[in-house]
């Protein structure tokens, strides 16, 4: 009901400009433009003519409690209150589905700055896998065929090349456990306990159930390494040494 009333009030308006005769005062042309009716009376003016035309429809968009909208994915919707200078994070950003994107310039956080952020989420203790520095399993490790590894060599039951790993024993490639589990199944049929990963370079011992380092990996280490980034491993001090 409001809105007809608006709109009709707006017509009204815009029939009543059209029947006027507008005039300018020399001392004020900017403002003190005056209206005058065609017998010659005067009325608004201009200016206020105006005010009262936009004031609907500055209420009609913005609505009641005037609400501030924000972008998300494209689309607008509003979120009642809220100051506009909330809506930018530091460095001129909007915030949309994100929910206050850092800008792009923002320094990368630092190791400590990500425990002190643990912390807050009462985080207390870190963890990290530590490779058993011997196991009983290294006697089966054969030495690498032609010190040669392709660390780009599909798993030989499906073909994939995502995550696979190499048999330190014969030098077969087969998948991840994560994949179609090949490797293991390889390693249990055939008792091939020790592979290496294409993806880190690391050593698991299916006998021991654990990642295994030790100097009698170095050569097979050092040959993948070789072939995935095209340089060679600091040789350990035991092997340079003899």
């Amino acid at each position: 009901m409001e809105d007809e009333e608006d709109e009709e009030k707006m017509n009204e308006l815009a029939k009543k400009l059209t029947d006027i005769q507008v005039t300018e005062d020399s001392s004020n042309p900017r403002e003190d433009v005056v209206v005058q009716n065609s017998d010659g009376s005067s009325e608004k003016s201009s200016k206020e003519i105006m005010d009262e035309m936009k004031e609907p429809m500055e209420a009609s968009s913005k609505g009641a409690d005037n609400p501030v909208t924000k972008g998300e994915g494209g689309k607008k919707h509003t979120v009642e209150g809220e100051d506009p200078g909330s809506l930018c994070a530091k460095g001129g950003e909007v915030r949309g589905a994100e929910g206050g994107r850092q800008p792009s310039d923002a320094t990368p956080l630092s190791a400590n700055d990500v425990l002190k952020q643990l912390e807050t989420q009462g985080h207390t203790q870190m963890f990290a896998v530590t490779p058993l520095p011997w196991c009983a399993h290294l006697d089966s490790v054969t030495p690498v065929p032609s010190g040669r590894i392709d660390t780009g060599a599909p798993c030989e039951e499906c073909g994939d090349v995502t995550e696979n790993w190499i048999c330190l024993v014969c030098y077969k490639v087969f998948c991840s456990r994560f994949v179609n589990e090949h490797m293991l199944m390889h390693g249990v049929m055939e008792e091939h306990l020790m592979c290496l990963s294409f993806s880190d370079l690391s050593v698991w011992c299916y006998g021991c159930d654990h990642y295994i380092d030790n100097v009698a990996l170095f050569h097979a280490k050092n040959a993948a390494h070789c072939d995935k980034f095209g340089s060679s491993l600091p040789t350990p001090p035991s092997l340079s040494q003899t």
